[in-house]
């Protein structure tokens, strides 16, 4: 599992600054208010319902589920309440998000930000 883990986390990392900088430059600040859109893909629906309702039920995030054409699994797509960020806080996020789908038995898929004057990326 922590082999995975570091698999899906690596790429998020590696995009991490270069959006970071994109994200600043389009008026975010550490007291810009927004919300984290992120996705998975989870290979049953059984899993999906299971791992959504967590998502809502510890962070109160909007969460939904749908299945993904040709059985290919199906897709969880949610977002955040509304937050601020920081590069660390959204570092430890992101390992968490990953961590949280790895051990679900799903796939992180990606994240993203809305809420704030450059209408989000």
């Amino acid at each position: 599992m922590q082999k995975e883990w570091a698999r899906q986390l690596g790429p998020e990392f590696e995009k991490l600054p270069a959006t970071w900088k994109k994200l600043q430059e389009g008026g975010l600040t550490t007291k810009t208010r927004l919300q984290l859109v992120f996705s998975y893909t989870m290979p049953s629906e059984s899993m999906a319902r299971v791992f959504s309702r967590g998502l809502r039920e510890r962070f109160g995030y909007h969460v939904e589920t749908s299945e993904l054409p040709a059985s290919e699994g199906w897709s969880l797509k949610g977002r955040t309440v509304e937050t601020t960020v920081t590069l660390e806080i959204l570092k430890k996020w992101i390992s968490y998000m990953v961590q949280a789908g790895v051990e679900s038995g799903g796939r992180f898929e990606g994240w993203g930000a809305l809420g704030f004057e450059s209408g989000g990326i």
